[in-house]
């Protein structure tokens, strides 16, 4: 029997307001003839922007919920992430653990002007995982000896309550494009650099083709290498559990499409850069080489070979303007 309870349970799901929703979706075209629609998280309303505020709002409402007085969590050099929740974790009391690894490579000096006045409890390591490890694992005793429950996630607060975040997210999304009268919408393209949200909208897009409601394709684009098929498979399924949803999304349907090899996380080709300026002149977007400039750039090739039949949509998921302290890989 199917389970039709799932989309509520994620209407339903604990959060804080932070953010300015629904974020616009606008009409871009380019010179070039690509015509998409464009959904604005980057106009969030929070911070620094982003989707990132979708999933700090649910995370810090799934930790209030469960009673957590602590943060631990790992993430790199390049990130809004740091900026956006401590002011969040400030509000509601609750402390926090940062560890920050020297992911992509930067001179220390460059680091400490990025991350040094967020405080001691944002602390900065190397590179290596079993340093990351041991930083992690210290930092969760050390919310523990101070009387705090803490909690852990797995970097860009890769956990259910956040993949329930993204999934709102596309609800949302998918209501407005029905209210304003395009073509249906056929295919999203999302950034997958954690899978979070991209694990959120397929998961949220499955339960609603079980209600009848037209198939849509959810490309996620990976940004840089490394296991991420695996990872977002079991963050679908862990969120899935997590919901008590019973029909799976298929295997299948879980469309990864991976970049050119930029080597390690952060880096990027020069003529992204010149993609991401050329965007910007054209249509006012920002957009960066490290994450969603890579994701354009394989929508852009996909339309090129005039698939589409429906309305394309272009998920940005916000602007690092961090991206600029990290070289061009070639």
């Amino acid at each position: 029997m199917r389970d039709h309870n799932g989309i509520q349970r994620i209407l339903e799901a604990p959060f804080v307001p932070l953010g300015q929703w629904p974020t616009p979706i606008s009409a871009i075209s380019r010179s070039n003839g690509v015509n998409v629609l464009v959904k604005r998280d980057d106009l969030s309303g929070h911070g620094r922007g982003g989707v990132k505020t979708r999933k700090i709002e649910h995370l810090v409402g799934h930790m209030l919920e469960k009673r957590y007085g602590s943060l631990v969590t790992p993430v790199g050099n390049v990130t809004n992430l740091v900026h956006d929740i401590l002011p969040v974790l400030r509000r509601f009391d609750i402390a926090w653990e940062i560890v920050v690894a020297d992911v992509p490579p930067l001179p220390l000096g460059e680091r400490r002007r990025m991350f040094g006045s967020l405080g001691n409890n944002v602390r900065l390591i190397g590179p290596g995982y079993i340093e990351a490890a041991g930083a992690l694992a210290g930092a969760y005793h050390r919310s523990r000896r101070a009387g705090r429950r803490p909690f852990f996630a797995p970097p860009s607060l890769a956990h259910p309550a956040a993949v329930i975040a993204a999934a709102r997210g596309f609800l949302e999304m998918v209501g407005q494009v029905e209210a304003i009268g395009v073509p249906p919408l056929q295919t999203v393209f999302i950034t997958a650099a954690s899978g979070t949200a991209f694990a959120g909208f397929v998961l949220a897009e499955n339960l609603l083709r079980l209600q009848g409601h037209r198939p849509i394709h959810v490309v996620g684009v990976q940004v840089y290498p490394g296991p991420a098929r695996w990872w977002i498979h079991g963050l679908v399924r862990w969120t899935e559990h997590y919901l008590s949803v019973s029909d799976r999304v298929p295997s299948g349907r879980i469309d990864l499409r991976t970049t050119r090899v930029y080597r390690e996380f952060g880096r990027y080709p020069t003529d992204l850069v010149e993609l991401c300026t050329s965007v910007k002149e054209e249509t006012g977007l920002k957009l960066d080489p490290v994450f969603g400039g890579k994701t354009w750039s394989i929508m852009e090739s996909c339309l090129a070979q005039g698939r589409s039949k429906g309305s394309v949509l272009y998920w940005h998921c916000g602007y690092t303007p961090d991206w600029k302290v990290v070289p061009a890989a070639c």
